[in-house]
């Protein structure tokens, strides 16, 4: 199991519908019946690359 990305889905298609998305059913709910994904991390740098310094106080 690859765990180094977090991806959301609508878990309505009627809801992605709603924001502007496609409509296309997905199984990542646990009726099988999701919407499409809406956000990945998957095309972002690493949490170590891109992460901002803490403020030094």
């Amino acid at each position: 199991m690859h765990t180094f990305h977090v991806g959301f889905w609508f878990n309505d298609p009627a809801d992605a519908v709603k924001a502007g998305c496609p409509g296309t059913v997905t199984p990542f709910n646990r009726e099988h019946n999701a919407g499409v994904q809406d956000m990945s991390t998957r095309h972002t740098p690493t949490c170590r690359s891109s992460a901002p310094s803490a403020p030094t106080i």
